[in-house]
C-alpha cells in the first residue's frame, strides 16, 4: 500500500511539474506581442498596419462602396469574410498557441547556441592554422566594423536559409514537414507560425552554423568578434525586415517594392508568391530577407499585380489537415511512408 501511494505522489508531482512548464510557456506565447524577437510585436504590427492603410488608400476608388462607410470599407479590406470565414484561419489561431507552447523547447535556445559555439571554435581554428589573426581594428573604425559584420552575418545566415528552404521543397522527405506551412489557402500573420518542429529544429542547426561561421570570419580578421549596430535596442537589419510590412507577408493584402527595389529587400508580394501553387510560381522565391538569392539562382517571381495568386498547395490536400494533431502527426507519417518506398520498394 505504502508503495502505490509513493507511486501515485510522484506521478502527481510529475503532472504538477508539467503543469507549471506549460503555464509558464503559454503566458510567454500570450506575451508574444511584447517580444521584439517575435514577428506578432506590436511595433512589428503596427507598421504592417500602417503599410495596410496605404494599399488601401492606393484602392480606395476601386473597392469604394457608395452604401457604406469608408470605415466599413477599410474593415472589409483588413478582415475580408473570405479569409475569415475559412476554417484554415481559425486552424492557424489554434496551432499558434499549441505549437508556440509544445514545440520543441531547444529550437529556441541550446541547438542553435550549441551549433553556433561548435562551429565557431572549429572554423576559428581552421582559420588561425591558415595564417596569423589580424591585430584589433582601432576604436574610431568600431562602427563600420559593427555595420559590416552584421551585414555579413545576415547575408550568410539569409543564403543559409535559401539553401535549406529550396532543399525542403526538392526533398520529398523534407516536404512532408514544409508543406504543411504551405497548406493554408487563406492567410494572415499568425499563419506565419504554422511550422512542424522538424522545420524548426532544421532552420535551427542553419542558422546556428552561419552564426558561429560568420563569427569566426569577422574574429579572424578583425581580431575580435564586434557588437552589432541596432536601432532602439533591435538589432538594426531585423529592425528593418520585420518593420518593412513583415506581417503582410502572410496575408492577402499585395505589396510590392517598386522597380529593382523589390530585389534589395523582401517584400510581402515576394513571399505571397512562393506560397501560390499558379504553374508560374510554384518553386519560386524561396529567399526571406534578399531576393537577391533569387535572382541569382533563378527562382525570382514577381509580377507586378496578384492577378494569377493562387494560394495553396493546390492538389487538394489542403483538406487533410483540420486539426493540430494533424499537422503535427500527418508529416511523420507521410515521411516515414517516403522512408519506407525508399529502403523497402
Amino acid at each position: 500500500m505504502f508503495g502505490v501511494n509513493e507511486t501515485l505522489s510522484r506521478v502527481f508531482n510529475v503532472i504538477a511539474a508539467l503543469g507549471e512548464i506549460f503555464l509558464e510557456r503559454f503566458v510567454i506565447v500570450l506575451l508574444y506581442p511584447f517580444n521584439p524577437e517575435q514577428r506578432v510585436f506590436v511595433l512589428w504590427l503596427f507598421t504592417s498596419l500602417l503599410f495596410a492603410l496605404f494599399v488601401f488608400s492606393r484602392s480606395l476608388p476601386r473597392i469604394r462602396n457608395k452604401n457604406t462607410s469608408v470605415l466599413s470599407d477599410l474593415w472589409r479590406f483588413l478582415f475580408p469574410k473570405e479569409v475569415w470565414s475559412h476554417a484554415s484561419a481559425w486552424l492557424d489561431i489554434r496551432y499558434f498557441f499549441f505549437h508556440q507552447t509544445f514545440r520543441v523547447l531547444l529550437y529556441e535556445g541550446p541547438i542553435l547556441a550549441a551549433v553556433s559555439t561548435l562551429v565557431f571554435q572549429k572554423s576559428s581554428a581552421l582559420l588561425m592554422s591558415a595564417g596569423s589573426q589580424n591585430p584589433p581594428a582601432a576604436s574610431e573604425f568600431l562602427w563600420a566594423l559593427e555595420f559590416i559584420y552584421a551585414l555579413f552575418a545576415v547575408l550568410l545566415i539569409d543564403f543559409v536559409a535559401y539553401a535549406i528552404h529550396a532543399y525542403q521543397h526538392k526533398n520529398p522527405f523534407l516536404w512532408e514537414f514544409h508543406k504543411i506551412h504551405h497548406s493554408p489557402p487563406v492567410m494572415h500573420p499568425l499563419t506565419n507560425y504554422r511550422e512542424h518542429p522538424v522545420d524548426n529544429i532544421f532552420y535551427a542547426l542553419g542558422h546556428g552554423a552561419a552564426v558561429g561561421l560568420s563569427g569566426a570570419c569577422i574574429s579572424w580578421w578583425f581580431g575580435y568578434v564586434p557588437e552589432t549596430p541596432t536601432i532602439c535596442g533591435i538589432a538594426l537589419f531585423s529592425f528593418l525586415f520585420n518593420s518593412l510590412g513583415y506581417n503582410l507577408r502572410h496575408s492577402h493584402i499585395w505589396l510590392r517594392w517598386p522597380g529593382k527595389w523589390s530585389w534589395v529587400f523582401g517584400c510581402p508580394a515576394h513571399h505571397q508568391i512562393h506560397h501560390s501553387f499558379h504553374p508560374d510560381h510554384i518553386d519560386k522565391n524561396f529567399a526571406f530577407i534578399f531576393p537577391v538569392w533569387d535572382v541569382v539562382f533563378g527562382t525570382f517571381c514577381l509580377p507586378h499585380d496578384n492577378s494569377k495568386l493562387q494560394i495553396g498547395l493546390g492538389d487538394g490536400q489542403e483538406t487533410v489537415y483540420r486539426s493540430c494533431f494533424d499537422l503535427y502527426f500527418l508529416p511523420l507519417k507521410n515521411s516515414l511512408s517516403q522512408l519506407k518506398n525508399v529502403f523497402l520498394p
